[in-house]
């Protein structure tokens, strides 16, 4: 997003994608948090590298920069998957404590959890949900063989108790590990993209089945009414599991109300919620004067 504004960009990080080569990725430090790793990068010794930036934004998870204090450059981070654990407080979530006070700006995708940053102390916080990018999440035209597809984590307790019920009454294929347009596809295989934020989170397929043109069936998310995206307008939101079945039973046999919220859907999306001017935003606020 911010190549196509025209900047130059440094990536720095692993990656589990053997495509994926950023410019840098050997970490300076590694630690290991709950079965996972986190990588910490000494900003100073990337600016003497690479010289002189605009902004370092670290986008999270598992990836840190600190010394950040010893360069005078804007930075920002925007947390995406950090969840707000009473057993686990806020400072510890983000890299630990000697490196919060050095975040020029924080950025969180989840609405519900400022006021939690609040109550840390934390002032310099604003909302950025996620978004879509019309490159990748692409509205192909294909035959529909499925009532409903979900891609993505199918983990969650929540999710599994949904899945059960939708499988008994309708035909669904639920799976993950799709990515590009095998992802945009197979979504556009099914009648309905059904979507369950977990703990209510608007998440990265809220956007992105809206702007593959599917019909999306939904929890209500955190924020979805401030981004002005209206039940049986851009999609169709559900309450319960009961709740949700009757909602994928009518709309099965209502294909033109589909087609309609379908299309209001990925129209706003696509003006509004692109990663383009999520980047746009980030400059904005992060910019110096």
């Amino acid at each position: 997003a911010f190549k196509k504004l025209g900047h130059s960009v440094v990536t720095v990080g692993p990656s589990s994608d053997p495509i994926t080569k950023h410019d840098i990725e050997e970490p300076d430090e590694v630690e290991k948090v709950n079965g996972g790793e986190i990588y910490y990068y000494d900003v100073e010794k990337i600016v003497n590298k690479w010289g002189h930036f605009d902004l370092i934004l670290q986008v999270e998870p598992c990836i840190y920069f600190y010394r950040l204090g010893e360069v005078d450059i804007p930075n920002a981070i925007w947390e995406i998957d950090t969840l707000l654990l009473q057993s686990n407080p806020f400072i510890q979530r983000i890299g630990g404590d000697k490196y919060i006070d050095q975040l020029g700006h924080i950025f969180t995708s989840k609405y519900n959890h400022i006021p939690q940053y609040h109550e840390s102390g934390i002032k310099h916080v604003s909302h950025l949900p996620l978004a879509c990018d019309p490159d990748f999440h692409k509205p192909f035209d294909m035959r529909e063989i499925y009532d409903v597809v979900f891609i993505g984590n199918t983990t969650y307790c929540e999710r599994q108790h949904m899945f059960s019920l939708l499988k008994e009454r309708f035909r669904c294929w639920i799976g993950s590990g799709l990515i590009g347009d095998n992802y945009s596809k197979r979504i556009r295989q099914g009648k309905i993209g059904f979507n369950h934020g977990h703990v209510g989170e608007m998440n990265m397929r809220f956007f992105e089945l809206m702007a593959m043109g599917a019909f999306q069936v939904c929890n209500i998310v955190h924020g979805q009414e401030l981004l002005g995206f209206e039940d049986r307008v851009h999609l169709v939101n559900y309450v319960n599991d009961v709740d949700l079945v009757n909602i994928v039973a009518e709309f099965l046999n209502d294909p033109r109300k589909r087609e309609r919220i379908a299309q209001a859907g990925k129209e706003k999306v696509l003006a509004e919620h692109t990663y383009q001017q999520r980047a746009e935003e980030i400059l904005r606020i992060c910019s110096p004067a």
